[in-house]
């Protein structure tokens, strides 16, 4: 799943959250396994998130990685 995806699902369960504790009689272990999924959700959604590619961005990143990795870069290459 894509971090978007991951988002919506967070979002849809601190929003049952917040009918439950709204909710005049709440159930509070319903809660709590609630609060233990947006939890983990959350932590799935931060590591597809720093997984993910953004485009031109990280293809730029990537050529500089692989420009200073490779012996074709001198100091002669720095403009100043």
């Amino acid at each position: 799943m894509e971090s978007k995806e991951l988002k919506i699902a967070q979002n849809y369960i601190e929003s049952l959250i917040i009918n439950e504790i709204n909710d005049p009689a709440t159930n509070y272990s319903r809660v709590k396994f609630l609060l233990k999924e947006a939890k983990l959700v959350d932590t799935l959604r931060r590591q597809a998130w720093h997984e993910e590619k953004f485009g031109a961005y990280d293809r730029a990143a990537d050529e500089v990685i692989e420009m200073f990795s490779s012996n074709e870069f001198t100091s002669d290459d720095v403009p100043f």
